[in-house]
């Protein structure tokens, strides 16, 4: 609680001498996960398919909201760093047990553990390299990933102070889910490693579109069909063999997305590519980095691509209807 309560001065006191909250704090604290997680054990490496993880250092969180909101952003913030401290410390314990075949009814179990904690949806996927980050590794083969949809109407509010606290309550609470299922999986007797929604080893959307659970949009955001683009993903890593959940049910989208384009039009530093730029194993990359990350850390996180998606702004079923016919 006292390391709570020191970050959370230290955070208020940039805000009350008039300077931006440094961005940078956001790579410190994922550097920490990446140390604890290899010193855990290690499964799978990146190799040369992988791609480095996007950097927050050229960004700062904006501060011109109202103090309402600021102290509610700010408690959110302390709250989801408390969340990946916990994160941490799970991810530092000794991860070396043997893979294990799933006892018949596992996976049921742990989605249905999953989704009393709170997740909306539930997918699994091996790990493979090219999900991983350049120099990152993960403890185990198998991933859980689950995600919490957002709130349209705070979303459509975007770039805003209520957007970013939406963004903030979500990432909380999968922070809390991953942690909480990682702890009913290892009271059940087998392993499992929280991978927090903050950031991580590996890329979630990659990981989301491997098990099943929707496919990359123009933005470079997951569309599923339970909330279009309007959601956020964690992961847990565990030692259970899993029966990967796939699904082809997407397989038009990308056609929608081409002819659409609304995000690129939308996006108010142009980050995002006309034509995605093809990568190794399969792989693209939507969106400039560092483009979007300078607008991204001046307005409140943006979320503008989200927020213009039809997929957002109508939902995926009447979108497949439209398109499909």
């Amino acid at each position: 609680m006292a390391n709570i309560l020191t970050m959370l001065g230290a955070i208020l006191n940039r805000f009350a001498l008039g300077r931006e909250t440094d961005t940078a704090m956001i790579d410190e604290r994922l550097l920490t996960y990446d140390l604890a997680l290899a010193k855990g054990g290690c499964a799978v490496r990146a190799d040369e398919t992988s791609v480095p993880r996007n950097s927050f250092a050229a960004s700062a969180s904006s501060r011109a909201m109202g103090p309402r909101r600021l102290v509610r952003l700010l408690g959110g913030m302390a709250r989801v760093q408390a969340a990946f401290q916990r994160s941490v410390h799970l991810a530092g314990r000794p991860h070396r047990a043997a893979p294990t075949a799933a006892p018949p009814g596992t996976a049921e179990q742990i989605r249905s553990w999953a989704l009393e904690l709170g997740a909306d949806m539930v997918g699994f996927c091996e790990v493979t390299p090219d999900l991983i980050f350049a120099d990152k590794s993960v403890p185990y083969r198998t991933a859980i990933v689950v995600a919490q949809r957002m709130d349209n109407d705070q979303i459509a509010t975007a770039p805003s102070p209520d957007c970013m606290i939406e963004v903030m309550r979500t990432y909380l609470a999968l922070g809390v889910i991953v942690n909480r299922l990682s702890k009913r999986m290892v009271a059940a007797g087998w392993d499992a490693v929280p991978g927090p929604a903050l950031g991580g080893a590996v890329s979630y959307p990659s990981l989301a579109v491997a098990a099943g659970l929707g496919i990359y949009g123009r933005h470079g955001l997951l569309i599923s069909a339970y909330n279009g683009s309007c959601q956020r993903l964690a992961a847990v890593f565990t030692n259970l063999e899993l029966e990967p959940t796939t699904s082809d049910a997407y397989d038009w989208v990308p056609q929608f997305c081409a002819q659409c384009g609304r995000c690129v039009r939308s996006c108010p530093s142009g980050a995002i590519r006309e034509a995605p730029l093809s990568r190794a194993a399969g792989h693209a990359r939507c969106v400039e980095p560092e483009t979007c990350l300078a607008y991204f850390g001046t307005h409140y996180g943006c979320s503008v691509c989200i927020k213009v998606c039809p997929f957002t702004t109508q939902g995926y079923e009447r979108v497949k209807k439209g398109y499909m016919g």
